[in-house]
C-alpha cells in the first residue's frame, strides 16, 4: 500500500525496488518519483519569507514541539509531533531495552558454557566462538545459533535450545520494533513534507539557522554552550532535524536563506546579552542581564529573523 495517494495528473519519473536488511529479516519497499504539477501562488500573492527555528521540546499537552515559525506577514505557528506518536516511540524504546537486557542476561550463561568446553572443542568451533566474551551485536549470537544447527556437540542440547529460544524471542521483538519505527518515521515524514509543501506554495523564501545537525549529534561542543542529556539525544533522533532541513531544501529549491547559528538561542533578543548558563531543558528562561523571561525557541526565532535582516 502507498503511504500517501499519488497526486492527480502526476507522471512517474523513476521507480525503485529496494531491499534492506532489518534485524533478522529483509524489508522490501517500492518507491516512486513523481513529477506533478504544483499550484504555486502568483508573485503578488506570495509573502516574502517564512523563518523557522528547530528547537524540539516536550509541551505540557504531551506533544513535542519540533519547530516554531513566523512569516514576513506576521503569521506564526508551531510544528508538533502528536502525543500518540511519542507514545509509540516510548514503546519502541522499551522494546529495544528489553532486547538489550535479554541479551545481557543470556550472554554470561553462554560464555561460561563455552569457556568450560573450550579445551575440548574443534578448531572450527574455537574459531567460531573466538572473543565471545566481547560480543555485543545480536546478529553474532543469531549467526551462531543458525551455524550451531549443523555443528552439534556432545551434551549440548540444553544450551543449544536456550540460544535458539533467545533467537526466536529476539526476532519477535525486533519485528515489533521495526513496525513501530516504520510507523513513526512515516508519520513524521508526512507531517514534515505536507507542512513544507504548504509553505513553499505561499512563501518566496525559507530562513533557517545554519546548523549541521548530523555533525552536531556527534559533538559535545558547539558554538553555543550545549549540554544534552540522554533523553534530549533521544528526542533529537525522534525529531530528526536533519531530515526537516533536507526536505526544506527540496521544496524551497534555490530559495533557502541560511543565517549564522552562533548564539541564536543564548542571545537575549531584548537586550542582546549572551546568556552563558541557559538550561535547554526548560522552555521559559530568564535573561541574566535584563531579567526578561522568554521562550528559548521563540527567542531564537526572533534572532534568526534579525540576523537575516542584518545580512
Amino acid at each position: 500500500t502507498f503511504h500517501r495517494p499519488l497526486p492527480e495528473h502526476g507522471a512517474v519519473k523513476w521507480a525503485y525496488l529496494q531491499k534492506l536488511r532489518v534485524g533478522h529479516d529483509f524489508k522490501w519497499s517500492f518507491r516512486l518519483t513523481i513529477d506533478a504539477p504544483v499550484r504555486v501562488a502568483t508573485e503578488t500573492e506570495m509573502e516574502d519569507f517564512v523563518a523557522i527555528h528547530l528547537g524540539w521540546r516536550l509541551l505540557s499537552s504531551g506533544a513535542m514541539r519540533v519547530a516554531v515559525w513566523e512569516s514576513s506577514g506576521g503569521e506564526t505557528g508551531e510544528i508538533c509531533l502528536s502525543p500518540e506518536l511519542l507514545e509509540r516511540d516510548f514503546r519502541r524504546s522499551e522494546l529495544e531495552s528489553r532486547r538489550k537486557n535479554d541479551l545481557n542476561a543470556f550472554h554470561p550463561r553462554l560464555r561460561d558454557w563455552v569457556e568450560a568446553r573450550l579445551p575440548y572443542m574443534s578448531e572450527e568451533w574455537t574459531a567460531k566462538v573466538e572473543n565471545l566474551y566481547m560480543w555485543k551485536s545480536p546478529e553474532r549470537f543469531r549467526d551462531l545459533s543458525v551455524w550451531w544447527r549443523t555443528h552439534r556437540l556432545h551434551d549440548d542440547a540444553e544450551m543449544f535450545t536456550a540460544l535458539d529460544e533467545w533467537r526466536k524471542s529476539d526476532k519477535h521483538l525486533c519485528q515489533r520494533v521495526q513496525v513501530l519505527l516504520d510507523n513513526i518515521q512515516g508519520t513524521r515524514t508526512l507531517l514534515y513534507r505536507q507542512t513544507l509543501l504548504r509553505m513553499a506554495r505561499k512563501y518566496n523564501n525559507i530562513v533557517l539557522a545554519d546548523v549541521q545537525y548530523n555533525e552536531l549529534a556527534r559533538r559535545e561542543e558547539h558554538d553555543e554552550p550545549i549540554v544534552q542529556t540522554n533523553q534530549q539525544r533521544r528526542n533529537a533522533r525522534l525529531v530528526s532535524p536533519g531530515k526537516f532541513t533536507e526536505y526544506a531544501a527540496e521544496y524551497f529549491a534555490g530559495r533557502v536563506i541560511k543565517v549564522s547559528a552562533r548564539g541564536i538561542t543564548a542571545i537575549c533578543n531584548d537586550c542582546t546579552h549572551y546568556n552563558m548558563e541557559l538550561d535547554r531543558e526548560y522552555q521559559w528562561v530568564e535573561c541574566e542581564s535584563c531579567s526578561a523571561e522568554f521562550d528559548q525557541d521563540l527567542n531564537a526565532l526572533r534572532n534568526t529573523i534579525d540576523a537575516m535582516s542584518q545580512a
